[in-house]
This record gives C-alpha cells, structure tokens and sequence, in this order.
C-alpha cells in the first residue's frame, strides 16, 4: 500500500478523557483514532468526516501524511477535545523576519578635531 505507516509530527490528544492524552506518531494512529477511539458524540461531524476522508487518501499515496494531522487536529478543535503540539515547528518553514539594524552613530565632536 502506498501510504503505509508513514510517520508524522507528534499530536497528543485526550480522546479518553481530561489529562488522559494519547500520543499520535503515524497515519495508523491518527485512522486509527478517528474509526475506533472517537468519543460517540463527536462521532460524524463534518471535520470528523473530512479527516477519515484526507486520512484514506493519504494511505492511497494520493496525500502527504501531514494533511491528515492537520485534518485530525482540526476534528479534534471541533469536537473541543484537548491537544499538546510537542514540535512547535511550522509545516512549512517560515522565513526569519530580520531585525532591524541599528544606526551607527557617529561621535559627537569635542572641539579638539579639526572639522572636515
């Protein structure tokens, strides 16, 4: 199968519960947690859907795997279940903002020099 178990950046959820958080390192975690572990109230809700769908696509090759994270993260935004993010990285890197340079200043005269 193309998609295999592809490996994705790490999502802890607490699908069984408060502080009961399940770590998600692969596509079959998150299928997995999407088909069997899903709290029955949120079950079938649109982004709950739409994150099976993107999750079944990605096992196609037909998606990279971080589309199906971003797809479970924002099921699990909807359905108000608690998250930790342990990577802190953006998907795509986002370049560094420069800071701005200081101004060189120059020496105020003493009267000593000779003025150019």
């Amino acid at each position: 199968m193309p998609g295999e178990n592809r490996p994705i950046r790490s999502v802890r959820a607490a699908l069984q519960g408060v502080g009961k958080y399940r770590g998600h390192n692969s596509l079959i975690d998150l299928a997995e947690s999407l088909l069997q572990r899903w709290p029955k109230e949120h079950y079938n809700r649109e982004a709950h859907r739409h994150a099976q769908l993107i999750c079944y696509e990605c096992f196609e090759g037909r998606r990279p795997a971080e589309d199906a994270r971003d797809a479970f993260i924002l099921a699990l935004d909807e359905a108000g279940i608690s998250i930790v993010i342990d990577d802190r990285l953006p998907r795509y890197p986002v370049p560094p903002v420069a800071e701005p340079t200081a101004k060189k200043r120059r020496p105020k005269a003493t009267g000593d020099e000779p003025s150019p």
